[in-house]
C-alpha cells in the first residue's frame, strides 16, 4: 500500500491526469486492484476478478524479486489508460465522460483488466524478459481469496 501511496504524492512521479488526481481517495484503491490483477494475470487466475491475491503473499514475492515499484508502475499506467479509454468510449457515443461515476461503477474494473491485460499480453511478445519479469511474481491458487467490496467493507 505504501509503495502505491509515494505515487499518489505531491509529486506525481507517474503523471496521473487531473480526474485521477482529484478522486485520490478512490483512485488509489483501483491502483491497488491493478497490482492485484498484474498477479492474477501471471498467475493464471486472472478470468475470474472475484478473486486477489493474499496481499502479504503478493508484497513478499514482489520484495523478493525487486519489482515492487515496477508492479505499482504498470499498474498506475493501466489505470491511467482505462480512464482514458473510457473516456474516448464515451465520447464516441456522444455523452459526458464523468470521472467520478466512472470511479464508482464496475466498468471501471473491466476498463482495467482490459489495460493489464493488453500490457502484459504485449510483454509477452519479448518472451525473454517476460519470464524473468513474472516467473518470481507467479502465485498459486491457494493465495488467492475473494475480493471484498467496498459495501462489504462498510458493514
Amino acid at each position: 500500500m505504501e509503495a502505491v501511496q509515494e505515487k499518489w504524492g505531491v509529486t506525481n512521479p507517474l503523471d496521473f491526469n487531473e480526474a485521477l488526481l482529484a478522486r485520490k481517495s478512490h483512485a488509489i484503491h483501483h491502483h491497488l486492484y491493478a497490482v492485484s490483477r498484474i498477479f492474477a494475470f501471471i498467475s493464471n487466475a486472472f478470468d475470474n476478478n472475484e478473486f486477489v491475491p493474499l496481499p502479504s503473499a503478493a508484497l513478499e514475492v514482489a520484495q523478493k524479486s525487486g519489482t515492487v515499484d515496477l508492479l505499482v508502475e504498470i499498474a498506475g499506467r493501466a489505470l491511467e489508460s482505462a480512464m482514458v479509454f473510457a473516456k474516448t468510449r464515451t465520447a464516441d457515443k456522444g455523452e459526458r465522460f464523468n470521472a467520478a461515476i466512472w470511479l464508482k461503477n464496475k466498468q471501471c474494473l473491466t476498463d482495467i483488466d482490459g489495460q493489464i491485460s493488453s500490457d502484459l499480453n504485449f510483454r509477452k511478445s519479448r518472451k525473454n524478459e517476460y519470464e524473468e519479469f513474472a516467473l518470481p511474481l507467479k502465485l498459486k491458487s491457494a493465495l488467492f481469496v475473494p475480493r471484498r467490496t467496498a459495501a462489504e467493507l462498510e458493514k
